[in-house]
């Protein structure tokens, strides 16, 4: 924190110095990391994160659906941590001893039972995000920014993420069906309970605190997670 650390700005700084040499869309995932990890502990001293703390923030990553995220995040932290250490703001660096996350290709199709316990427990505003990666085969960052398809169009422009290209994606009768069902007119796709539009970071927390619930903890022992729905795709 610089706050509690006495020392406004210098953390930036040395986040910007430690990924020099890096590509400029690293450079960018790191910049956004790095607003991730000021609004979580911002105020707190760096020394006082604990490994369970990083664990955590690190699984809210994979757990939803990126795991390249996560990977980057959790890289972002360390070298931040690093750049801290023979400064006086940790002795050590508690990252190094969290689990690295898997490579995508770990994750597996959603098997029937994983819809079917989903669709029946968890909450309304989060399925309509489900029928998408299914019918689009999207990442969840690029599925949350769908827009409204128009009435008659046959498909939808996506912006890739990864790429920044324009995907475009054949409308699906069933999922055509879903979005109907919805009743909203909202020009984005996926909104909450309340009708407002999900953001990224909120549809994260949402579903992290889903699949947190007892009744999903077959989905915690067999790693069924968003991204695994790209499979099914």
């Amino acid at each position: 924190s610089e706050a509690a650390n006495g020392a406004p700005g210098k953390h930036r700084r040395g986040i910007k110095k430690s990924t020099q040499g890096l590509s400029k869309s690293t450079r960018e995932q790191y910049t956004r990391h790095m607003r991730d990890i000021e609004a979580a502990w911002g105020i707190d001293p760096v020394r006082n994160l604990t490994t369970v703390d990083a664990q955590r923030a690190i699984d809210a990553f994979t757990d939803v659906d990126m795991p390249s995220a996560a990977r980057v995040f959790r890289a972002t932290l360390s070298r931040l941590i690093d750049w801290g250490i023979p400064r006086g703001y940790s002795d050590t660096n508690v990252v190094e001893k969290t689990e690295k996350p898997a490579d995508a290709g770990t994750y597996e199709p959603w098997p029937p039972w994983a819809f079917e316990a989903f669709f029946e427990h968890a909450r309304e505003g989060l399925h309509l995000a489900v029928w998408s990666a299914f019918f689009t085969g999207q990442r969840v960052s690029d599925v949350v920014k769908m827009k409204r398809p128009v009435e008659g169009v046959t498909e939808m422009p996506i912006v890739a993420q990864k790429t920044n290209a324009i995907v475009p994606i054949q409308i699906h009768s069933e999922y055509r069906a879903h979005i109907k069902a919805t009743g909203q007119d909202h020009y984005l796709l996926h909104l909450r309970e309340d009708g407002e539009p999900w953001t990224y970071d909120g549809f994260k927390t949402a579903w992290q605190r889903e699949m947190d619930r007892d009744v999903f903890a077959r989905f915690r022992e067999e790693r069924i997670v968003f991204h695994g729905i790209r499979k099914n795709a």
